[in-house]
């Protein structure tokens, strides 16, 4: 009796259950620890590390020194939910994660009182080499996990809705037999849509490369095409293909996880670090294929110009139509692993673990949530119901002064109350949300993509002029002069390739300052010509640029004029405030015309 009482439990469904500590070899517990032991080797999550999480030092980017507002301050208490700083993030990001949340504490009455900010965008924030050495260190919920970064990731609201877009859940997605073919079904073809905005120049190569390809015609179909374009895919399109492709967009991308679930071969493209939560447990060749975007480490789809793309394209295109049984057992487990990993209940459930252990490591540090619901919740009244919570948003509308029905958050989160509790989409709600993914006449009908002329090869001296141009280029393209890289870029197609090569390489040979010095010089010349009625001196800059400080304007006057030195940090500003007060003095003492014009 014992030996068939463990072999009915052997095979059981309940012996193949997935829970947090073991799922398709996933420890997802063990990995929410990791995430916070930083703060956990400090004694716990103090109320000051939470506090500086909405400070501008976190959000501001150093580069474009713009600062972020979209994220929001979430207290639990006794079982209630409060929040502030509402709707500031991106679409309906924030209103349908409290929306998550009350359902959330209708199941899970054990969550503890915890208090935290939420980082609604697409990128982390906290950057690790900016606060080991403080007393404080920001902690920040976000959709978005990096190497590079403290902020700690959760599931992005895209699981359960997302409005804008007239997504529905992950899980009702995955179920939708319109789109989710099976492999025998699909299209034997390399499938791509999306829009090219917030994507830089990655999705922007995709499409030039598949449109230029030798093997476009045969069995690449990838286009950028906006929503009301007749190429436009619903959200699980790419699922009648056997291989559909993954672009990423400015950070973490949603479209991920449902590109898992069609059962197709995944090929991924990304070009940085900012990935979901669950990114970090796929391996290349086992849930998905990957497309190189640059040979190197540090590439971003800003300064470089992608030149893996186009052979590692045509290099996947090939290996899956040889390679069709391995290609179908790729898609195969990437569909157990969206079916289970991140199935619905495990979801929840990791969302539920990082608020419960987020509470233990708040507890540990003596956190006061009253005062927070004094001091920070200003003692407004708790969201305890959707209909509660979207009137908090239309009084934030009215606050802001959004008047548009785009860019009011009520109809997208009327339309996604709707799906989550499973009712038809209201009145109320905005017309594009209301749409489902299988509402098209017909799905079986494949719109294939032009293809253009075929791909052109760089000569090979020039190809390694460009190979060793990108190599040297500053990932944040800052030694370069931002008009000038425009102007290259406008006048491409005109001038060609080659004479674009010559002329970015010649540039390249001096510092920004010194063509900015030989600029003036220009000008000053060509106003001293105009006064005195001679022919101007012929323009372009030459090899030395007028170099040094001959010309009473240097790397000072450059940095005066640009607000910044070439190099960002604590070190630089201070050495510009030297720099400034030195200028200031010469000029004060009747020092040269250059410094005093500068």
């Amino acid at each position: 009796w014992w030996c068939i009482f463990s072999w009915l439990l052997l095979v059981s469904p309940f012996s193949s259950a997935c829970t947090l500590e073991s799922c398709e070899g996933v420890n997802l517990l063990a990995a929410i620890k990791r995430d916070l032991e930083p703060w956990r080797l400090r004694g716990g999550i103090k109320r000051k590390d939470v506090d500086e999480a909405e400070s501008w030092r976190v959000h501001r980017n150093q580069f474009t020194r713009t600062t972020n507002e979209g994220w929001m301050r979430v207290t639990i208490a006794s079982g209630r939910l409060y929040a502030t700083h509402l709707g500031a993030g991106f679409g309906s990001r924030d209103g349908v994660y409290l929306l998550v949340l009350l359902e959330l504490l209708k199941k899970h009455r054990d969550i503890e009182d915890v208090d935290f900010v939420l980082s609604v965008m697409d990128k982390s924030h906290v950057e690790k080499a900016r606060w080991p050495w403080r007393d404080m260190l920001p902690f920040t919920l976000s959709f978005s996990q990096s190497p590079d970064h403290l902020d700690v990731p959760i599931p992005d609201p895209s699981f359960w809705a997302w409005p804008e877009k007239a997504i529905r859940s992950q899980w009702e997605l995955l179920a939708d037999s319109a789109f989710v073919w099976p492999w025998e079904k699909k299209a034997p073809l390399v499938h791509w849509r999306g829009g090219l905005a917030r994507s830089g120049g990655l999705r922007k190569k995709l499409a030039s490369c598949a449109h230029e390809s030798s093997q476009c015609a045969s069995s690449l179909d990838i286009r950028a095409a906006g929503p009301n374009s007749e190429l436009w895919e619903p959200p699980m399109g790419m699922c009648r293909f056997k291989v559909a492709v993954f672009a990423q967009g400015e950070g973490f991308t949603s479209s991920k996880h449902r590109t898992l679930g069609c059962g197709s071969l995944p090929v991924f493209l990304e070009y940085n670090a900012h990935d979901t939560y669950y990114g970090r447990f796929l391996t290349p060749g086992v849930h998905y294929k990957r497309v190189r975007y640059s040979l190197r480490a540090n590439a971003t789809d800003q300064d470089d110009g992608g030149t893996c793309v186009c052979g590692d394209l045509d290099r996947i295109a090939s290996w899956a139509s040889q390679h069709e049984h391995e290609a179908k057992g790729i898609g195969a487990k990437a569909r157990l692993f969206a079916e289970k990993v991140l199935g619905k209940p495990l979801v929840e459930a990791y969302l539920v673990a990082v608020l419960k252990e987020t509470a233990s490591l708040q507890r540990l540090a003596n956190y006061d949530i009253a005062a927070v619901l004094r001091e920070v919740q200003l003692g407004q009244p708790a969201i305890a119901s959707p209909r509660e919570l979207l009137k908090r948003f239309a009084l934030v509308d009215d606050e802001r002064n959004r008047t548009e029905a785009w860019e009011r958050r009520e109809g997208p989160l009327n339309a996604a109350v709707a799906s989550m509790e499973g009712r038809p989409c209201p009145a109320n709600a905005c017309a594009k949300c209301c749409g489902h993914a299988s509402t098209r006449e017909n799905p079986s009908t494949l719109v294939r993509s032009p293809c253009g002329k075929k791909r052109t090869f760089l000569p090979p001296p020039e190809l390694a002029c460009a190979i060793a141009l990108h190599s040297d280029r500053d990932p944040w393209g800052r030694e370069f002069d931002l008009q000038r890289t425009k102007q290259q870029q406008q006048s491409t197609l005109e001038r060609g390739a080659s004479s674009f090569l010559a002329d970015d390489l010649a540039s390249a040979k001096q510092p920004a300052w010194k063509r900015w010095q030989a600029k003036q010089q220009q000008q000053q010349q060509q106003q001293t010509a105009e006064g005195t009625g001679q022919e101007p001196p012929s323009s372009g800059v030459s090899g030395e640029g007028g170099g040094g400080e001959s010309g009473g304007v240097g790397e000072r006057g450059f940095a005066l004029h640009r607000g910044h030195t070439l190099r960002n940090g604590p070190r630089a500003r201070k050495q510009l405030k030297s720099r400034m007060a030195a200028n200031q003095q010469q000029a004060e003492r009747g020092g040269s015309q250059g410094l005093t014009a500068a």
